[in-house]
């Protein structure tokens, strides 16, 4: 049975692969989040699938257009500056990264679409996702403006700045599809008007300013950036927060990028010589940037457990700072020793480079050594983990009944079933006491398909069992693993009854969109906890 959950994945039943019910909408979740069923889960997936189309379509019914554009642009600027680097090259180069800015953006759009496309927010992303694609990976936005005489340019224009108002609304709400706080609302408005009033303009044969434009795009940028900080120091979850994190550093890299981009643009280059070239090649860098940004968003939405993001982060400022440190001593040196030996034998030599820089390259290494294991001593283990929790209903009745051989068997063949599942959905065992189980999982998808799994297989064994599982930050110390989200996880099993799987509104949040069954349990008080926790059940 296990093998049987492991290769139908989240979204199929045991009878005949059917799929599941999708999930139960509760009292206070977002018009975004709530679950849709049948035609109207239809309607909003067929929508998102025609816009995506057109998306695609006006980038590739203009990209020959723009390349043709371009090569002639870079035929005249190789000649006028007679020079025998690749211009044409450069361009094709560019083309080629924005191909693979949008096909990476467009990947992480079906994954979504795939997995997580049940509810509004995530049809929102899939939309979102390729449209961010398309308007990083060349500059088709402005250049399809420019065609006013074009029959097809009005319709393609109004999807441009369509997809263009989606590539900053969907951060706003993101990650549990709410706005926080208030007044992201009112920013969100505000960019989609401004997109309006630019197709307005439009049709009359008018257009803003390219300055104006670039700064109030990246005004808006900034402030849905900000509406992300303000909602991480809000009543955010530890693992919205650690999704947070993840938005926030590619937005900042997405960012810095852009405005590298927009410089060169504005700055004033040759643009049909050399500043062509640096135009062309500062372009294809941005686009070859947002092309891994999707890396960081697959972490976020999907695998939050992956990576510890706080040493990911700690680790690339530590070795940044340290290689900047030894280059810098490194030049410093060199020009010292250059000095001298020009004052001691009246000339220069490039020996020296070459002496300094062995010994600089093995102490970098050494230096290098010793401090990140000083860094790792200090950096936290804590990570976002999902915990699982399962043990056996009435195990001291049944260890009465049996005897302590019969019961001895019987604990055993259980122990085998769940290690089995264990293994088959990366769980990692951290204690086994007596009839329990306690384990931790990379996402908590993992963790519920494994308790269905081992709840439908221990019915041979004629026993039953009780699941709990919740997602949170957990400290690792050597094999074990403690915090809050563990006492939480273990609560939350203790109110499950016969053959049932509870979970916590935090795990319930993360596979919002899949198709995971979950069904409302109400509100509950944990043991030892303050406030109430929102549970919900595997729908069966």
């Amino acid at each position: 049975m296990c093998d049987l959950l492991l290769h139908r994945g989240e979204g199929m039943s045991r009878q005949l692969g059917s799929p599941r019910f999708s999930t139960v909408a509760a009292d206070g979740d977002p018009w975004l989040r709530r679950p849709l069923e049948a035609r109207a889960l239809f309607v909003w997936r067929s929508a998102a699938v025609a816009f995506v189309v057109l998306v695609l379509y006006v980038y590739f019914r203009w990209l020959p257009q723009w390349m043709d554009g371009r090569l002639t642009q870079a035929l005249a600027a190789q000649m006028k500056a007679g020079s025998a680097l690749p211009y044409v090259g450069a361009v094709w180069a560019a083309g080629v990264m924005g191909m693979v800015c949008v096909s990476s953006w467009c990947a992480i759009a079906f994954i979504i679409l795939w997995k997580r496309s049940r509810d509004r927010f995530g049809i929102l992303l899939v939309v979102c996702f390729v449209s961010i694609g398309v308007f990083n990976s060349t500059d088709i936005t402005a250049f399809v403006g420019q065609h006013v005489r074009d029959p097809t340019a009005p319709l393609s224009f109004l999807v441009v700045l369509a997809a263009n108002a989606l590539t900053i609304t969907w951060i706003f709400v993101f990650p549990d599809g709410r706005f926080v706080p208030r007044w992201a609302a009112w920013a969100a408005s505000a960019w989609v008007a401004w997109n309006v009033l630019r197709f307005l303009l439009y049709v009359m044969g008018t257009t803003p300013p390219l300055m104006l434009m670039k700064m109030v795009a990246v005004s808006f940028v900034v402030i849905s950036m900000c509406t992300l900080v303000a909602r991480y120091f809000a009543d955010s979850s530890a693992v919205q927060r650690n999704q947070l994190k993840w938005l926030l550093l590619c937005g900042l890299v997405a960012l810095m990028t852009y405005l590298a981009f927009f410089l060169v643009k504005a700055a004033p280059l040759d643009n049909e010589g050399s500043g062509f070239l640096v135009a062309v090649a500062s372009q294809a860098t941005h686009a070859a940037v947002m092309a891994a940004v999707p890396v960081a968003m697959f972490i976020a939405i999907f695998r939050q457990g992956l990576l510890d993001v706080e040493r990911w982060i700690s680790r690339t400022l530590f070795y940044s700072a340290l290689t900047v440190v030894v280059l810098a001593a490194f030049f410093i040196l060199s020009a010292v020793a250059s000095r001298l030996l020009k004052d001691a034998a009246g000339q220069t030599s490039d020996l020296v480079l070459v002496i300094l820089a062995l010994p600089m390259a093995m102490a970098f290494m050494i230096v290098r050594s010793r401090l990140s294991k000083l860094l790792d001593s200090l950096l936290s283990e804590r990570r976002i983990l999902s915990v699982m929790f399962i043990d056996i209903v009435n195990s001291t009745v049944l260890a009465v009944e049996m005897g302590d051989e019969g019961w001895s068997d019987k604990l055993e063949r259980f122990r085998a079933v769940v290690r089995r599942a264990l293994d088959n959905f990366g769980g990692v065992e951290i204690d086994t006491a007596g009839d329990g189980f306690f384990a931790t999982f990379a996402g908590p998808a993992g963790a519920i398909r494994c308790a269905e799994c081992i709840i439908n297989e221990v019915q041979e064994l004629e026993i039953s069992v009780r699941a709990g599982v919740h997602t949170g930050e957990v400290t690792r110390r050597g094999d074990s693993a403690v915090g809050v989200a563990v006492h939480v996880g273990a609560r939350i099993m203790g109110l499950a009854g016969p053959s049932e799987l509870l979970v916590s509104s935090v795990v319930r949040d993360l596979v919002a969109g899949s198709r995971i069954g979950l069904i409302d349990r109400g509100d509950h008080t944990l043991k030892g906890l303050p406030g109430t926790f929102r549970l919900y059940g595997l729908t069966r």
